[in-house]
């Protein structure tokens, strides 16, 4: 803002060029409208656009700028401090022009100072395709509005006028629209300050910890308008209620020490440069720098000093580090220079316009003191130069940037390579979403590219970085490319990633930022391996073995080497059942399959005996592997030689065969009277030939059911076969003479088959039943009585029945009446006798 001479009416027009000459630097400069370049030793490359203003005449109908008071220029800086301006665009007219700032990446807000309704608007312009459009106009709450800031969050914008009102507020609302804004009250309960200021300049945040902000101010206490070329104060400001009617500011000056003075010659327009972590103050003359601490608080305790000046008409005047760089006077009409507002790009370049349309451009080093300035530009931009929009910091267009992270940096001819971008933005506000193009160039020229991917869009979101900005959260977007296999010499390749956004935003990394050397090394022959069994099929307890045969790919023998085998017992090759000790061969290549040389010693060999225990089938696999002592190695497949082995079930042992069961019979001998010997002949069938101990057991009872034995006769071995009514049957006879009853009765002959220890025969049971009478013998009373059971053992094999009292028979019971009637009439006889004795005499 151009104070005196502005309100006097004094608008200077200055279309010609300028050659300047800095004394102590030995600078030479060459200017012309819209192109200039300086030539100096040093300097940061950097690159970027200038957005600024100009304001027009008092009529605000027409202006002195040409075409518009809206404007923008590319600005680059090479790596010799070499500085051009070109491509001046005008971007729009609003009739009235002071302070520029951007809002929400693209929007550009516009103080218009006064207009010819006596109100102080502010206007929002966005960026099309056919140049910029409103997108609404409105009223700052001032009579004259010039410089204007952009809160940290872009929710409102403090606007401070020429007019003597102070400080008002432009809410924005949540559509990214500015709306009518509303004066602020005066806190008089601020520091060191004892009235409201006349004019209210600069407002600027510096980030402190934990993501706050620090508000910095610069005004002028005296009376609105009589402002000299840019004197004021410098120092805190708290805001209270910004988005409410009931809007309140309290200030605490630092600069100049409180107190009746003049003000401080730069204290007018300010910018934030984060790479020094300092604020650059301009006005009237004067460049300078206030260190702000790490906590972004600067002590309030006077005297402040700056750390460091730049004068540009006059003497350095404290012991602040200070380069004195005069101007000759007779480049400006209205004598020194009137420093309006300035900007800062964090890589040591300060841009300042000047109210009399120069442009002044210094370049120091990057985080050090401006004091220590490498060289300066200055020349004539545009007629009436006011204000240069923020390039860093809140209402600054943000600048991106983008770094590369490649895979590696060497590669080989086969291997794949791929490419990370990392975006980053040079203000505290997120990212917006974009799209990443990789490019991979084949040379360092960056000119033709080996890959060009298409557009990855990708979504960012920032948070608190470096100094050179936001680093986002989702930080990459990725490509990569596969070295062709064919490539036969070493070179060297680069990628360049590019990010762009709707809103106009864009960055590229550098081209030889991201270099990748891929070495092509010299052919190296490439090994096959082929087995072959010694058959595919085997059974437990064979011995099976593995032939290798090595071929090379290349018209040159086979170097000697080992073949080591490995046989598994699966089809992933993991655990192997046989692993042989490597085989030292030595092959000697003739010419053989297309695939290579096929070594005339053509094998390897080992073997494997199949165990006998393996008791289900399965499947071996054989792996050779060929190594040499060059490096080269190669292995066969793992299914390529499959064994399958078969196991034949064993069948189970037939079940034992059924014993027989023997039948028999018996033809005892005739009865006779008392001493007969009686004897028994057993016939047995139904058996197969009976064991050398089987044998027939002969006992008589003297009962029918074989329960009372009588005699054990003995046992005897069988004879025969003979054929008995077509069937085989053997024979035994009772043994010895058989047995002599001595009492007359009935007999019965009991007969087993015994088999002993001999599985194929089974004993019979006690055969029972075979009658045998014996008569009294001759001259006895013809009595005839039971025989006398003899308490003999059963013979062995024999059937003994438990010992139950035999029941009478009906010839038992005639031979016990028959007795009884003898003994009876004997009985009779006796009586009769004695009786007739009785009857005679003794004598």
């Amino acid at each position: 803002m151009n104070r005196g001479s502005r309100r006097s009416g004094r608008y200077l027009s200055r279309l010609g060029g300028l050659m300047a000459t800095a004394g102590a630097l030995g600078l030479v400069a060459t200017a012309v409208l819209g192109t200039a370049t300086v030539f100096a030793s040093g300097g940061t490359a950097a690159s970027g656009t200038l957005y600024y203003t100009c304001f027009a005449n008092s009529g605000r109908t027409t202006g002195s700028c040409s075409p518009s008071d809206v404007q923008s220029a590319s600005y680059s800086y090479n790596s010799k401090g070499v500085l051009s301006i070109t491509n001046i665009k005008s971007l729009y007219s609003t009739q009235g022009a002071d302070g520029l700032q951007f809002l929400f990446h693209k929007d550009l807000v516009v103080a218009g100072q006064q207009n010819k309704n006596g109100n102080g608007d502010v206007t929002q312009l966005s960026p099309g395709k056919n140049g910029f459009t409103i997108v609404n106009k409105v009223s700052s709450g001032l009579t004259q509005v010039d410089h204007i800031s952009v809160a940290p969050g872009s929710q409102y914008i403090t606007a401070g006028g020429y007019s003597g009102e102070g400080l008002a507020v432009i809410p924005v609302n949540t559509k990214g629209v500015i709306t009518a804004g509303h004066s602020c009250t005066f806190d008089s309960q601020g520091s060191n300050v004892t009235s409201a200021p006349s004019v209210m300049n600069t407002v600027v945040w510096v980030p402190t910890s934990g993501g706050n902000f620090q508000a910095y101010y610069t005004a002028y206490t005296g009376s609105p308008g009589s402002a000299p070329g840019g004197y004021g104060v410098f120092g805190e400001i708290a805001i209270t209620n910004p988005m409410s009617s009931s809007c309140a500011y309290t200030l605490n000056q630092l600069l100049p020490a409180p107190g009746p003075t003049a003000g401080f010659e730069a204290a007018h327009g300010m910018a934030y440069d984060p790479s020094s972590r300092s604020i650059m103050l301009f006005g009237s003359t004067m460049i300078a720098q206030i260190s702000v601490p790490s906590s972004g608080i600067i002590p309030a305790s006077p005297p402040l000093a700056p750390a460091s000046e730049i004068v540009f008409s006059g003497q350095c005047t404290s012991n602040v580090p200070c380069q004195h760089e005069p101007l000759p006077s007779n480049n400006y009409a209205s004598g020194p220079n009137h420093f309006d507002q300035g900007s800062v790009d964090g890589n040591g370049h300060i841009f300042v316009s000047d109210n009399n349309g120069n442009l002044v451009a210094v370049t120091y080093p990057a985080g050090g003191l401006i004091s220590n300035l490498t060289n300066i530009y200055d020349s004539a931009l545009t007629p009436s130069l006011d204000d240069i929009a923020p390039m860093m910091g809140a209402g600054a267009q943000p600048s991106y940037s983008v770094t590369t992270k490649d895979s590696g940096s060497t590669a080989t001819p086969g291997t794949t390579i791929s490419d990370t971008a990392q975006v980053s933005v040079s203000q505290a506000q997120s990212i917006p979403g974009g799209t990443v193009t990789f490019k991979l160039y084949g040379n360092g020229n960056c000119q033709e590219p080996v890959l060009n991917t298409p557009g990855k869009g990708i979504t960012f979101s920032g948070s608190a970085g470096s100094p050179s900005g936001y680093v986002p959260s989702s930080p990459s977007a990725a490509d990569s490319y596969t070295i062709p296999t064919s490539l036969t010499a070493s070179t060297t390749y680069y990628w360049v990633a590019t990010y762009t956004n709707s809103a106009g935003g864009s960055a590229s990394s550098s081209c030889n930022g991201e270099p990748v050397a891929v070495t092509v090394k010299p052919a190296q022959p490439s090994y096959s391996v082929t087995t072959k069994d010694s058959g595919s099929t085997a059974t437990p307890g064979t011995t099976i073995s593995d032939t290798a045969q090595v071929s090379v790919n290349q018209a040159q023998s086979i170097p000697g080497g080992t073949v080591t085998f490995k046989l598994y017992g699966n089809g992933n090759c993991q655990e192997p059942v046989l692993n042989t000790p490597g085989k030292g061969i030595t092959f000697s290549g003739s010419a053989g399959s297309p695939s290579g040389y096929v070594p005339s010693p053509p094998s390897a060999a080992d073997s494997y005996t199949i165990p006998t225990s393996l008791t289900a089938s399965t499947t071996y696999y054989w792996v050779a592997t060929y190594t040499n002592s060059a490096g080269g190695s190669a292995s066969s497949s793992c299914n390529g030689e499959p064994v399958a082995v078969t196991v034949t079930p064993t069948p189970p042992p037939p079940p034992p065969p059924t014993p027989n069961t023997p039948t028999v019979t018996t033809a005892p001998s005739a009865g006779g009277p008392v001493g007969t010997h009686l004897s028994d002949t057993a016939h047995v069938t139904g058996i197969v030939s009976p064991g050398a101990s089987d044998n027939v057991s002969f006992a008589l009872y003297s009962n029918p059911t074989c329960t009372t034995l009588v005699d054990t006769v003995g046992s005897a071995s069988l004879t025969g076969p003979a054929t008995l009514n077509g069937v085989a049957n053997w024979t035994a006879t009772s043994p010895g003479s058989g047995f002599a009853p001595t009492v007359a009765g009935t007999y019965y002959w009991g007969v087993t088959f015994n088999s002993v220890n001999d599985s194929a025969n089974l004993s019979s049971s006690l055969v029972c039943g075979e009658p045998v009478t014996i008569t009294a013998s001759s001259g006895t009373l013809g009595a005839h009585t039971t025989p006398t059971p003899t308490p003999t053992p059963a013979p062995a094999g024999a059937v003994k029945a438990a010992s139950t009292p035999t029941p009478n028979t009906g010839a038992d019971l005639f031979l016990a009446g028959a007795l009884a009637a003898l003994v009876i009439l004997l009985g009779g006889l006796l009586l009769l006798t004695a009786a007739r004795l009785r009857a005679y005499p003794r004598v």
